[in-house]
């Protein structure tokens, strides 16, 4: 297999490569999107499914404890009336019939009516009505009542029921009865223990009956999916009410257990040999179970479409990632086979022009560094030809500058003893100075030199101007100490200060000024030349830097110390020059910091 890999990296073509590369790569991807799509949007759909049937439910418990909360109040009510209780406790043994009526009508059934108006059922007649099936029943323990067989019944009756005992145990709380059969109709009913709010002892039994029907018709009226069964136990997880579909009631008293434990939530269960998605609540009032049972079958019909959906996509995705990748890999090598083309033409001839490929991706973007790079090679060729050139001009003018300068110094020493024998303090000064400054320009042919050397050259320069022109001008010179002893190249400055003073300060009307300043800038040297001359445009300024303009005495100009900074140094160093008409000239040198090995270093690299 490792064999294999290796002849396939090493000896197949690029196009193959990226044919069975990306076809395998397409293909795991595209199928490992389709199947982990698919499955997501079964789950999707299966979440969405369980969370409609949750909805469903949970508001029909919703409304259910909204009526069942209703009939609480309707308790809380009948509890705490003020007539109810002092019926219910007083004394009738030496009361009249008079009493009696007007316990029941004034105190019980005129307190009660309103508030059970929207559930009790009336008969007319003469002007009065008769309460059939009443609604409320209140068991008291009152002997001396008068007891009607209405609301009011006996306690003795029902003491013994289990009702009346869970109900008694919750001392004044409410208890919820499951079904039960009253007068051939079935009901649930809300109950509490009746107390005399002055000696909190129990007087009765309250007891609001509710009636079957009238939850199978919240159940069957709320907005619920059709296909789900519902069904409500009580908290002993006897038989309330139901809407089914599906399973029987046996069926779902089976499954109840199973989730029961659960409160709230949704499960997936097989039963009878198909599976439910069975979905659980809680009544916030009673405590009763009500679950929904949805058949599974109706998500996996829904999921035959996403199926074919996604076979089709992943069918289309395939082709097209296949055809694409060809495409692809012929126009990647079509192009990269342009530029094999260029690099063999430019083999046989590196100066054959050739156009370049379009576009700026990888291979473009490849094209055009190949380009710059014979660009690159051409100018360094010419580039080493103009320095062979340059080196061989150099050799010549150390040559013309190693000039055994004894003839030279003695007869200005001459001249000068002769001054001196006939007074001439003047020619006596000047020669003084023409003689330092041979001195230093001729340099023993050293091509470096100190700074101080360099100064001590311009200062000579400067007198031997001031006296063959008659020239009164003020100089500056300012330099930091530490930059005294460091080397420079030999004549940098010299043509710099007399380009200032012949053609900046001599044609001036007024007395000029001429600055120099030298320090140094991290790991470079900086020389500063300023006058206040006439000036000159800075196009023409520019063109003094790059054109051979020379200067009157020492035969080059600007450009030529130019030349000689970036021969030596590089062309990140050089003359900067800042000019304007009539107001003056500043011309910038800038060269590295290097010892004397350094300099004598570069210099034999390029000599």
């Amino acid at each position: 297999m490792m064999q294999f890999v290796k002849i396939f990296y090493r000896d197949y073509s690029l196009k193959k490569k990226l044919i069975i590369v990306y076809t395998t790569f397409t293909l795991f991807i595209v199928l490992l999107v389709g199947i982990s799509t698919y499955n997501l949007s079964i789950r999707r759909l299966e979440n969405n499914e369980k969370a409609f049937i949750t909805n469903k439910l949970d508001s029909t418990v919703f409304v259910l404890d909204s009526i069942l909360d209703s009939y609480v109040i309707k308790s809380d009510t009948i509890f705490s009336n003020i007539l109810i209780q002092r019926a219910l406790t007083r004394n009738y043994e030496k009361e009249n019939v008079l009493h009696v009526l007007d316990a029941y009508q004034n105190e019980i059934y005129k307190t009660i009516d309103p508030i059970m108006d929207d559930v009790i059922e009336r008969k007319y007649s003469n002007n009065s009505y008769v309460l059939l099936n009443s609604k409320v029943k209140i068991y008291t323990m009152n002997s001396t009542f008068p007891i009607d067989g209405g609301i009011v019944r006996e306690y003795n009756k029902i003491a013994n029921e289990e009702w009346v005992k869970s109900t008694e145990k919750e001392n004044g709380r409410i208890k919820w009865r499951g079904l039960f059969q009253d007068q051939g109709k079935e009901f649930i009913s809300v109950n509490r223990v009746h107390k005399d709010f002055k000696s909190l002892k129990p007087i009765g039994i309250l007891s609001i009956l509710i009636p079957k029907s009238k939850i199978i018709d919240l159940i069957s009226l709320s907005d619920n999916e059709k296909l789900m069964d519902i069904y409500l136990f009580d908290d002993e997880d006897n038989f309330i009410s139901s809407r089914n579909n599906n399973i029987n009631l046996e069926d779902a008293q089976v499954l109840l257990p199973r989730i029961k434990d659960k409160d709230t939530g949704d499960s997936i269960i097989d039963f009878g040999g198909e599976k439910y998605i069975v979905v659980n609540n809680v009544s916030r009032v009673t405590g009763w179970h009500m679950i929904g049972i949805y058949p599974y079958r109706q998500i996996t019909q829904s999921m035959s479409s996403i199926k074919d959906a996604t076979l089709f996509i992943l069918i289309i995705a395939i082709v097209s990632s296949i055809l694409i990748t060809i495409v692809m890999s012929n126009v990647i090598t079509k192009r990269l086979s342009k530029i094999m083309k260029k690099m063999a033409i430019i083999k046989e001839d590196r100066y054959e022009k050739l156009d370049p490929i379009e576009g700026n991706d990888e291979i473009g973007q490849l094209d055009n560094m190949f380009n710059s790079l014979i660009k690159e090679i051409n100018n360094h060729v010419e580039t080493e030809m103009t320095l062979q050139t340059e080196s061989s001009r150099l050799k010549l003018e150390l040559l013309q500058a190693n000039i055994n300068p004894h003839i030279i110094y003695n007869t200005l020493a001459t001249i000068r003893w002769k001054a001196k024998e006939i007074g001439a303090k003047d020619i006596d000064n000047v020669v003084e100075q023409l003689t330092g400054f041979f001195k230093y320009h001729l340099n023993k042919g050293m091509v470096i030199a100190t700074i101080k050397q360099e100064l001590d050259l311009i200062k000579c320069y400067i007198q031997i101007y001031k006296f063959t022109y008659n020239m009164d001008f003020e100089e500056n010179i300012e330099i930091e100490n530490e930059v005294l002893d460091y080397y420079t190249l030999h004549l940098i400055i010299q043509p710099i200060v007399e380009n200032a003073l012949v053609h900046g300060l001599r044609p001036l009307k007024k007395k000029g000024k001429l600055s120099i300043k030298v320090s140094n800038d991290s790991n470079d040297i900086i020389f500063v030349i300023e006058d206040n001359g006439t000036g000159m445009t800075q196009e023409k300024g520019l063109e003094v830097l790059t054109n051979d303009y020379e200067s009157l005495l020492s035969g080059y100009g600007l450009k030529n110390v130019a030349d000689r900074i970036k021969l030596y140094f590089g062309t990140q160093y050089g003359l900067g020059i800042d000019t304007q008409v009539d107001i003056g000239t500043r011309v910038t040198v800038t060269i590295p910091i290097l010892s004397k090995e350094e300099h004598i270093g570069k210099i034999g690299d390029l000599i």
